[in-house]
């Protein structure tokens, strides 16, 4: 018997400072290049106003004190196999990687019942502390 719940493609990123402590304060922006042209940007502020905004499709993040977590929602097509992501704090690029996730097919309405929904497990990035001149 099959379930009508609805699914998508889900995966996270998670970043945070390589030594474990809290991240630093200012603005982060991490830049995604799934390839083929196609570009996702993520600003994240830490302090009073703290949040993240998106630019681009199918990918959030939001903040916590000791990590950025970069979530990728897919609903308009396949995942990516890979992707390259930069995070970089007043023109200094803290941490870059490289990364293809783990896919697995999930049937949450029932053993092969449709929709098929992907998952892969969490990956991390490890970035450094900002050097800035201020």
């Amino acid at each position: 018997m099959c379930t009508e719940m609805g699914c998508g493609d889900y995966y996270d990123l998670r970043i945070s400072c390589w030594d474990g402590a809290d991240l630093d304060p200012g603005s982060y922006d991490i830049a995604i290049d799934l390839g083929g042209g196609v570009e996702v940007a993520i600003t994240c502020v830490t302090g009073d106003e703290a949040g993240c905004h998106t630019f681009g499709e199918d990918f959030e993040g939001y903040m916590e004190a000791k990590e950025i977590v970069v979530t990728y929602y897919g609903y308009d097509g396949p995942p990516p196999d890979s992707f390259e992501v930069e995070v970089v704090m007043e023109g200094v690029t803290l941490g870059s990687g490289y990364f293809e996730p783990d896919w697995e097919v999930s049937y949450p309405n029932g053993a092969e019942c449709d929709p098929g929904c992907l998952n892969a497990p969490d990956q991390e990035l490890h970035i450094d502390h900002p050097t800035l001149e201020g």
